[in-house]
């Protein structure tokens, strides 16, 4: 087995500051060692992922964009900025019903910039930055309760106890008069409790437009953040453990002070950038930059792996462990809809081309069950008027990453 990496657990008492004074915490701390210069070519799917599972969509509703994917109980909650809903189907994909409150009153939002399903009662919470406010409805879209939230943030997610982080690492937040710090902040699910949970990131940064950076695990949300080699995992309002990520090469955060911090990046072997993280039970994965090229870190306990591209050696289609999202705590759940389908399309071919020069022959059930997925995206047509398909996949317990 090649194993990348080397992993080391310390138990450390850590005290840290917070708004409303200091909490005492015990925090576990672990470090991984990545060498940024031994990479692979591929990873195949098969290696973390058990099968794959398409859920049609019930055709009928039209969803303007699919940007993220929600799961609670048997349902499923689909983030449509474009139309500025939120849009609920069922474990078979039939339609349930959608939130649309959008206008100026105390019980609507102005925009939906964030949304979360909350942990402790289900309900849909919108958060509005430009209302400064977050708006909680039920699943038939009626209104349920309203909260001050007076805070401009990257990204924003609901913790296990109903309460609310937010990821601020370079915004100027003004909040119950006084300037606050950069970094993660809590706030109860009642709106009188705001906490600065960690410090993170500064005013000087050039702001980093990643899709998203919290990521549910469990009971808990980490943060993979471009501002920090650490992932910190949230236990509600404190730091349960941090992860430090040892790059052999270390990261240039002076180039966060550039604002033409992208074009460097070209020439800079670092790993500043973690697009589309995800995270669940221990495996986590996400992009990263070097040298202007880009990347898959896939970890699984101490196995890190560095790889080009995934294949998909399951029926082609869908790298799932790319722009995917946590499912309970052995799951993930990924899409294809019109808004990405030419991505996947693409990746359809570097699979089959990967599978066929390696004498890979994939079962003609799963081909005929990708192939109707497809159909149904793109419509009788093929004009891309049809709907979107979720797909479900279960990942390994353990994950083994064996190259040999």
């Amino acid at each position: 087995m090649k194993k990348l990496t080397a992993a080391s657990i310390v138990l450390a008492s850590l005290f840290i500051g917070c708004s409303t004074g200091s909490i005492k915490t015990k925090v576990e701390i672990r470090s991984i060692e990545i060498d940024l210069d031994r990479t692979e070519e591929v990873i195949r799917l098969s290696e973390v992922v058990e099968g794959i599972e398409y859920i049609f969509l019930e055709k009928g509703n039209f969803i303007g964009s699919l940007d993220k994917i929600y799961s609670h109980g048997d349902k499923y909650y689909l983030l449509d900025k474009k139309g500025q809903k939120v849009h609920v189907y069922d474990r078979y994909g039939r339609f349930i019903g959608q939130l649309f409150a959008q206008g100026p009153g105390p019980e609507e939002y102005s925009s939906i910039d964030f949304a979360e399903i909350n942990r402790q009662d289900g309900t849909i919470d919108i958060f509005d930055i430009v209302g400064k406010k977050i708006v909680s409805y039920d699943d038939e879209g009626a209104f349920v309760r309203s909260i001050k939230a007076p805070l401009i943030s990257r990204d924003f997610t609901t913790t296990d106890d109903g309460g609310y982080l937010f990821y601020c690492p370079d915004e100027q937040n003004l909040a119950f008069g006084k300037e606050l710090q950069t970094g993660v902040y809590y706030l109860s699910k009642d709106g009188r409790k705001l906490n600065l949970v960690n410090p993170i990131g500064g005013l000087n940064f050039s702001p980093i437009l990643t899709p998203y950076s919290f990521v549910r695990n469990g009971p808990n949300v980490d943060l993979f953040s471009c501002y920090s080699d650490t992932i910190f995992t949230f236990d509600n309002n404190s730091v349960s453990s941090r992860l430090l990520m040892m790059y052999s090469e270390p990261t240039n955060f002076r180039l966060l002070e550039d604002p033409r911090f992208t074009q460097k990046l070209a020439s800079d072997n670092t790993a500043l950038l973690k697009i589309y993280p995800f995270s669940s039970n221990g495996f986590l994965s996400y992009v990263f930059s070097k040298n202007g090229k880009s990347y898959i870190l896939v970890k699984k306990e101490s196995e890190v792996s560095i790889v080009e591209k995934v294949i998909n050696d399951l029926d082609g289609g869908h790298p799932l462990i790319l722009n995917s999202f946590p499912k309970g705590d052995d799951s993930l759940v990924a899409f294809i809809a019109e808004n990405n389908i030419l991505t996947i399309d693409e990746m359809t071919g570097d699979n089959l081309k990967y599978l066929d020069k390696n004498n890979i022959i994939l079962d003609s059930a799963k081909l005929d069950r990708r192939q109707k997925a497809i159909d149904h995206v793109l419509g009788p047509d093929r004009n891309g008027d049809g709907h979107p398909v979720l797909i479900v996949a279960k990942l390994k317990a353990p994950v083994s990453l064996d190259r040999n």
